[in-house]
This record gives structure tokens, C-alpha cells and sequence, in this order.
């Protein structure tokens, strides 16, 4: 079975780390990721994607006081503003992440700048690495 997506994902491959009554520990290469439970036939151990919808994953600066799950320091390698959203390109360790922006309204979403890019444990789908 291949899934098949409509539109830009974020793909972080990684392996997982513990399993809890509702989630799931993923270790990956931009570090740890909380996840929401997985599926039956995911074991501690297995390799997995982390699919993250680019309009889950939040943008703040660097210094926030939000508490948040998944925090991960990314750098913004590019913007293109589109009206009423902005797309964030973003490079993490050599990985590329995009985020949607509704309504943009931060300054610092500027190329070569430091952010922390957060998602909820029930914004990452994990999928099975055959």
C-alpha cells in the first residue's frame, strides 16, 4: 500500500522511540517529535514518516513564551507572500519544512532568520517505512 497525497506535506523520517497509551516518541534527525498514537502494526523500533500539513505547523520567534509541543529552531530560507497567506520555506538540519501563514502579520518572517517551528502530537500522521 503507497499513500498518496493531494497537495505539499512536510516528511520527516525518523524512528520510533516509545509508545504511550496516546502517543508516540519519534526520534529523528531535527530531534524529537511527538506524535498521536499510532496505528496498530507500528512497534517501538520501526521506521516511520512524519507527515505534518503545512498549515499545522506554527511559526514564532525564537524567546516566545508559548508552550507548545515539538519545538524544533529552524531557519526561514525563503517567503512568498500570497495575499491572505504566507508560504515559509524552512531548512532544519537539511531538512525542508513549509508552513502556512494565515493573515502574516510577524516582521520577522524574513529570509536567514531564527524561528521555532511548533506542531501538535495530533498533527503528525506516522506512516510505516516498508
Amino acid at each position: 500500500f503507497v499513500s498518496q497525497f493531494i497537495g505539499k506535506v512536510n516528511i520527516i523520517e525518523g524512528t520510533v522511540q516509545n509508545i504511550g497509551e496516546n502517543h508516540a516518541e519519534i526520534g529523528s534527525t531535527i530531534g524529537n517529535i511527538l506524535s498521536q498514537r499510532p496505528d496498530p502494526g507500528i512497534d517501538v523500533g520501526d521506521a516511520v514518516l512524519c507527515v505534518v500539513r503545512p498549515e499545522s505547523v506554527c511559526v514564532i520567534a525564537p524567546g516566545s513564551s508559548l508552550t507548545a509541543h515539538n519545538k524544533i529552531h529552524s531557519t526561514i530560507a525563503d517567503t512568498t507572500y500570497l495575499g491572505d497567506h504566507e508560504l515559509l520555506h524552512l531548512k532544519v538540519d537539511g531538512v525542508d519544512l513549509t508552513a502556512i501563514q494565515v493573515n502574516p502579520r510577524e516582521e520577522s518572517n524574513s529570509r536567514g532568520n531564527e524561528v521555532i517551528v511548533t506542531f501538535e502530537p495530533d498533527d503528525v500522521i506516522l506512516l510505516a517505512i516498508d
